[in-house]
């Protein structure tokens, strides 16, 4: 009986360097992985930093929905006195700075 003759050799040498293999292909796929991560670190970074409406903005902006009919009067005036409220509305004045410390001798 006739049996192809394989080249034990390459065979061996895969089999000697496959630790080798995997480690490499893990190693990849890790940096792939850390990549991806400071990728969507950065975007949910961004996310944060939309800015908002201001209440006046808010109110011209359902102005214009109860002109196109989408909101009724009473609709629009509950949404305009809710935005009106002290509450909501931002602290224009600038936070106090801290007091200078002395240097220490």
């Amino acid at each position: 009986m006739w049996y192809p003759k394989v080249d034990t050799d390459v065979l061996t040498q895969m089999l000697k360097y496959w630790d080798l293999i995997v480690l490499s292909i893990a190693l990849v796929l890790l940096v792939i992985l850390g990549i991806w991560g400071i990728i969507r670190v950065k975007r949910w970074g961004q996310h944060d930093e939309q800015t908002f409406l201001s209440p006046e903005e808010e109110i011209a902006a359902y102005r214009r929905l109860l002109e196109q009919g989408v909101l009724s009067q009473e609709e629009f005036d509950r949404v305009r006195a809710r935005l009106e409220q002290p509450s909501l509305r931002p602290d224009p004045s600038p936070s106090p700075e801290p007091p200078a410390s002395e240097p220490k001798m």
